[in-house]
């Protein structure tokens, strides 16, 4: 996992394999795996932006709080290129 993201708080909520507040980040590669460049550009505007509505089913509504520019978009893009290496089998999705 890229430090940043560690550093940076995102593990508060998130972890590779398990849902904490938001989801895992691998049920997040594994739900857009069908359209990864389009899931990509959407998950960088999501992490600079922040937002909810997408995983309310797990979050209750509880809103992602914007990162950029506190998380330079350099950054943001490398942990996204992460999270779309991440392999299906870690994810708990059904």
């Amino acid at each position: 996992m890229p430090e940043r993201a560690r550093r940076s708080g995102c593990t508060a909520c998130h972890a590779i394999d398990i849902r904490i507040v938001g989801p895992s980040w691998a049920d997040v590669a594994l739900m857009y795996r069908d359209d990864v460049e389009n899931a990509k550009i959407n998950l960088i505007n999501k992490i600079q932006s922040g937002g909810k509505g997408n995983w309310n089913n797990l979050t209750k509504g509880v809103p992602m709080p914007p990162y950029s520019p506190r998380v330079s978009d350099e950054d943001i893009i490398e942990f996204v290129e992460f999270i779309f290496n991440i392999p299906d089998e870690l994810s708990k999705a059904p």
